[in-house]
């Protein structure tokens, strides 16, 4: 076999080892981790406000979404954020927890 030849074999395989490792690793960091999910009631929320849904825990980020005055059983993670902010799924982002309620 000539060099050439050996060299088009052992390209394949040394990027095929090195390629490997990695694509375990991805696959073992790539699961998300279980979140308790938690259900919340929009109160202290005046009749025809809502009360916005952001990007970020706190008042500086963009409003993605709103609740209605009277959203009832929100899901979102179970803890509020040090600041009293609350992550919900649906609609996807923060909440001010000030105006949230957990359900039992």
């Amino acid at each position: 076999m000539k060099t050439w030849q050996t060299a088009a074999l052992a390209v394949p395989l040394i990027t095929f080892s090195m390629l490997a490792p990695a694509q375990a690793e991805a696959s073992q960091t790539a699961r998300p981790r279980p979140v308790h999910t938690c259900r919340w009631n929009v109160i202290r929320v005046h009749d025809h406000h809502v009360l916005r849904v952001r990007t970020g825990p706190g008042r500086r980020f963009r409003v993605v979404g709103h609740l209605r005055h009277d959203a009832r059983r929100v899901p979102g993670d179970c803890r509020k954020s040090r600041h009293g902010w609350v992550y919900l799924h649906r609609p996807k982002g923060w909440a001010d927890g000030h105006f949230l309620r957990k359900v039992r």
